[in-house]
């Protein structure tokens, strides 16, 4: 597969998350440094599931471990669109980056007073 094919490919996937009325500023940016990202590997053809993640934990001084997470999850939503169409492509399991939790918020009630 080129890398035109695959842009190709990406271009309908947004297409299709675009008609069904989701955002897809950051998610259009973020997968076409997925491409750039395989291109510059040579793994265009088959996708291996160990390049999504290295893309996704791949160095930012931005980002921390719930953005990888997030990078991820969007990948695996392009590759499983992608692989309806060329079988051969591999999808991460979920959960290989796990989002941060957040602590548990704590509500502070205001006491009545006796008076």
């Amino acid at each position: 597969m080129t890398v035109v094919e695959l842009n190709a490919r990406l271009d309908s996937y947004l297409a299709v998350r675009s008609a069904l009325g989701f955002r897809l500023q950051s998610e259009r940016t973020l997968l076409r440094s997925f491409i750039q990202f395989l291109y510059s590997r040579a793994e265009l053809h088959p996708i291996r599931a160990q390049m999504a993640v290295e893309w996704a934990c791949s160095s930012s001084a931005t980002r921390g471990v719930a953005g990888q997470a997030a990078r991820l999850s969007m990948a695996r939503k392009f590759l499983l669109h992608l692989r309806a169409t060329v079988p051969e492509t591999e999808i991460p399991d979920r959960g290989l980056i796990t989002y941060a939790r957040r602590p548990r918020p704590y509500i502070f009630l205001k006491r009545k007073s006796n008076s």
